[in-house]
């Protein structure tokens, strides 16, 4: 590589190297990143971001959470009218934002490390990228479970059971009852009342093994009920991403228009060199549609020997609907297990 110069072939070489690596059982175990909250939220997501994905925008960004929330219906009489006037319009539920979410991450290498390595340059590369892409993901994932944690609603059915009345924003359900028979058919009762029927379940610990017993069981005759009552909610299970958040007693229902993420890359695709020494771009993160990196890169000189640098940057936006149609309703409810009393 030119001093400086990170190329399209370049990008290409180590892009190539990184998939590879991460096929690859001995750098998989330790550098495929673990954000299965940001994948949940991902797949589910039904607000859209147009002025994000513009980079000439403004930082500050207007997102409008369209709905026809209130009861407008009348009765009426045979006759037509000429004229339609008084039409119900989306309910205006713009919020204006701005990107909330930035994370880095960088590391350098120099050519005496190249040396030293058993790993050829493009591996070496390949390697401190995807610790990098690792690291960025699971702080993010952090950051969003802790969005979902500060969001959850009113849960319409707390106090009845198997649910106890609601704290600090919690469901507790006592551990005896934080089963998949007692809290599936109580969560689709509690649905039902808030009208939310497009909804998934996000779980740590709690429900891990018992959907794995209820899968197993599904195998005996009389083993099928907890295995059918599983296809009542789309299931994402992120131990690893709770462990790392602190929120290893609770499980989320969350209402698939109540959460966002998107991302916001400054930089072109094809690498531009931008001084004697520097070259950036940007880059899709792999695994998680719709969002990116900036990339620099930078090689100087240091005492005789050629240093190498990549810093990676995510800038982005996690959001929550200001409001779903009933107040109160975020469309996050969170369910902590809670010991036996």
């Amino acid at each position: 590589m030119a001093k400086g110069v990170f190329t399209p072939t370049n990008l290409a070489e180590i892009q190539v190297k990184l998939e590879q690596m991460w096929k690859d059982p001995q750098y998989a175990k330790f550098y495929t990143p673990r954000g299965e909250t940001t994948k949940a939220i991902i797949e589910n997501q039904t607000a859209e971001f147009p002025e994000l994905k513009d980079p000439s925008k403004d930082r500050e960004i207007a997102v409008k959470w369209a709905d026809f929330c209130d009861q407008t219906a009348v009765t009426e009489t045979n006759a037509d009218v000429c004229v339609l006037d008084d039409c119900d319009e989306p309910d205006p539920k713009t919020k204006t934002y701005a990107n909330n979410t930035f994370l880095s991450d960088c590391y350098t290498i120099s050519e005496d490390d190249y040396q030293k390595s058993v790993l050829s340059m493009e591996e070496t590369i390949a390697k401190g990228m995807m610790a990098k892409i690792r690291n960025i993901v699971e702080l993010l994932n952090t950051k969003v479970i802790a969005v979902l944690d500060a969001n959850t609603g009113v849960n319409p059915l707390a106090g009845s059971d198997p649910f106890e009345e609601m704290v600090d924003g919690d469901t507790p359900v006592q551990k005896q009852n934080f089963t998949i028979d007692e809290l599936y058919p109580a969560w689709a009762e509690m649905l039902a009342l808030l009208r939310s029927n497009n909804t998934f379940l996000l779980d740590g610990r709690n429900l891990f093994q018992q959907r794995i017993r209820a899968m197993k069981n599904a195998l005996n005759s009389d083993g099928k009920l907890e295995d059918a009552l599983l296809d009542m909610f789309p299931y994402y299970n992120d131990i690893l991403g709770f462990a790392n958040a602190g929120v290893t007693d609770k499980t989320y229902m969350i209402d698939a228009g109540a959460v966002a993420l998107q991302s916001r890359q400054k930089w072109p695709r094809i690498p531009e060199e931008i001084s004697g020494d520097r070259t950036r771009w940007s880059m899709d993160l792999p695994g998680y549609p719709g969002l990116g990196l900036d990339v620099m890169y930078q090689q100087k000189c240091v005492n005789g020997g050629e240093v190498f640098t990549w810093k990676y940057k995510f800038r982005g936006l996690i959001a929550v609907n200001p409001i779903l149609c009933d107040a109160g309703n975020t469309g996050i409810w969170s369910f902590a297990n809670v010991p036996n009393v």
